[in-house]
């Protein structure tokens, strides 16, 4: 299948001033969405999820874009959507026990004054987190986490650190361990 993945980020911090520091392309002094899963997902039921995403629809002419869009809307309500910038980064190949997927991962960069609205039941909370506190979340226990979305934030910050590409090709996929 195909899905588009995002990473989505907001400024760190309220009340920021005209003039001061906007969104580029650097994620420093940015703030990332990590979200619990509902438990009704059929796949890593209740897991944390440092992406926001969603399958390709066949009725969806605009490919990856379209898909984003969609997904933006229903997973963090049409507030947070509304304004926010997406950006394409790249796409990439992946394959776990549970999918085997042709994906886009995404940039996008939320307004400082959205409001998040997790109504599809979806997901059941989510939250803004630093690198920092993330990168230490993710140490402790890493099994918490979705590895397709462990493997989708290790790729996008290969990619704004030093231009790191994922595998292009799906012989060169990357393939999750299996643990079980």
């Amino acid at each position: 299948g195909r899905g588009s993945f995002a990473v989505v980020l907001k400024r760190r911090g309220r009340g920021r001033r005209d003039g001061d520091e906007s969104a580029s392309s650097s994620s420093s002094g940015m703030s990332i969405l990590v979200t619990r899963r509902s438990a009704l997902k059929d796949v890593w039921p209740g897991a944390l999820y440092v992406v926001t995403s969603g399958v390709c629809q066949a009725r969806e002419a605009g490919g990856y874009e379209e898909t984003m869009s969609r997904e933006l809307e229903e997973e963090l309500g049409s507030d947070a959507a509304a304004g926010a910038a997406v950006v394409k980064l790249f796409e990439f190949p992946y394959e776990d026990k549970y999918m085997r997927v042709w994906g886009a991962c995404f940039e996008v960069v939320l307004r400082d004054d959205a409001e998040l609205a997790f109504e599809d039941g979806e997901v059941a909370a989510g939250e803004f987190q630093s690198l920092d506190a993330l990168a230490a979340t993710l140490a402790s226990d890493p099994g918490d986490f979705t590895p397709i979305g462990r493997y989708v934030l290790g790729s996008y910050l290969a990619f704004k650190e030093c231009g790191a590409m994922p595998p292009a090709s799906w012989a060169e996929r990357h393939v999750e361990p299996t643990l079980d």
